[in-house]
């Protein structure tokens, strides 16, 4: 795209492909698995803190 004859074929005519939607749909996948993951730790750290609030704040007494 930007220098296509800096490519050994382009001397024959036949310029290089450029796959444009490949870049795209890695990209998307990419940022679609970033945005999986944020989803995912911010729903742990609200489950961790929902588990630690159920924490009692002492220890009952031994009846023995």
């Amino acid at each position: 795209m930007v220098a296509p004859g800096l490519f050994p074929h382009a001397e024959h005519g036949v310029h290089p492909e450029i796959y444009f939607e490949a870049a795209a749909a890695i990209i998307t996948f990419v940022l679609l698995g970033k945005l999986l993951e944020t989803r995912a730790r911010r729903r742990l750290s609200d489950a961790v803190r929902g588990l630690v609030a159920l924490q009692p704040k002492t220890a009952p007494a031994d009846p023995g």
